[in-house]
Order: C-alpha cells, then sequence, then structure tokens
C-alpha cells in the first residue's frame, strides 16, 4: 500500500507541477490545473505501479511457484491453493482472473523478502559457476 501511494504521489507531483506550470505560462493561473493534472497524475502512477508489479509477479509464479504456492496458500486459505497441481501454478490461469490476479499480487508482495533472497543466490551461483 505504501509502495503504491509513493508511486502515484511521485507522478501526481510531477504532474501537477509541470501542469501548473504550463498552465500559468499560457492561461496565467494554475490552480485548477494544477488539481487536474495531480490528480491524472496519481491516477497514472498507480496503474502504472500495478502494471509493473503484475509483470513482476508473473514472473515470479513461472519462475518459483512453490514458493508462490505457499503464500498463495497463507495469504487465503479458504481457495485451497495447497491442493492444486503444480502445474497449475502458471501465469496465463492466473491472467484470465482478475481476483486470482489480485490474490497473486497480494502474495508475491509478501513473498518479495524470499524472493529478493533467492535472487541474490541465484545470482551467486551465475558468478561463481556453482
Amino acid at each position: 500500500m505504501l509502495r503504491s501511494l509513493v508511486a502515484g504521489s511521485t507522478t501526481a507531483m510531477s504532474f501537477g507541477l509541470a501542469g501548473a506550470t504550463i498552465s500559468a505560462i499560457i492561461f496565467r493561473t494554475a490552480s485548477i490545473p494544477f488539481i487536474i493534472s495531480t490528480s491524472v497524475g496519481f491516477v497514472v502512477g498507480v496503474i502504472g505501479f500495478y502494471k509493473d508489479c503484475m509483470a513482476k509477479a508473473s514472473l515470479s509464479l513461472d519462475l518459483h511457484p512453490r514458493l508462490l504456492q505457499l503464500h498463495l496458500d497463507q495469504n487465503f486459505p479458504w481457495k485451497g491453493f495447497r491442493g492444486w497441481r503444480l502445474v497449475d501454478f502458471r501465469s496465463g490461469l492466473f491472467a484470465r482472473c482478475w481476483t486470482l490476479k489480485s490474490m497473486l499480487l497480494v502474495s508475491w508482495l509478501t513473498a518479495q523478502p524470499a524472493l529478493d533472497v533467492s535472487c541474490v543466490f541465484s545470482a551467486c551461483d551465475v558468478v561463481q559457476g556453482c
């Protein structure tokens, strides 16, 4: 939640300042254009953050299905992810349903520390030839 707010707020600030500056040059006023530009910027920033996270979550699901299965089951035990076959944990299946996409995104965010450790060890193996 905090990261999406930061992404949206940063974009809102940039859009707002740009819109206000352009409006002040053209119309000699900037208050309403600033509000409109800021609102549009926030929406653009949050949607961009969501799309980026979904792309990374889908990639992580394809690379680490067991880890995401664990986090999906822990976050949504009533869905019964523990009983799913491992071949069902593919990004194509989750992309078809907005509720599964939402669950995947939440689970990917909770799995982030484990995924970061996994990436460090993977990079270490490539460098050392392990």
